[in-house]
């Protein structure tokens, strides 16, 4: 009996251990492509052509994975442990280059 209350201290001393060491969220740096937009006003079917064979910019994005969903991935900057969050950010997938875990 002795041995079985000692594994059972041990295993909720593991537990809450574990607890405390793994992050709550995935840290991971995102490379995805920014959406743009022509600017503001009236343009000539020309103009529109020459804008869409500009290249957009790809933007790499450190953060800790808030959310994962089919559409979107979220992002959040920082994070208290009582589930307070930081500045988020959600980038549609079709945008997403790669993912890499850091």
């Amino acid at each position: 009996m002795k041995n079985v209350k000692l594994w059972s201290s041990v295993i909720v001393l593991i537990l809450l251990l574990t607890s405390f060491t793994q992050p709550k969220y995935k840290l991971v740096e995102v490379e995805w492509i920014d959406i743009t937009t022509t600017d503001p006003g009236w343009h000539t079917i020309e103009e529109i052509e020459e804008w869409i064979e500009q290249s957009t910019g790809k933007v790499k994005q450190a953060g800790y994975i808030y959310k994962d969903t089919n559409n979107y991935l979220v992002l959040i900057d920082s994070y208290f442990e009582d589930d307070i969050l930081g500045c988020a950010v959600k980038i549609p997938k079709g945008c997403i280059i790669k993912i890499r875990k850091l």
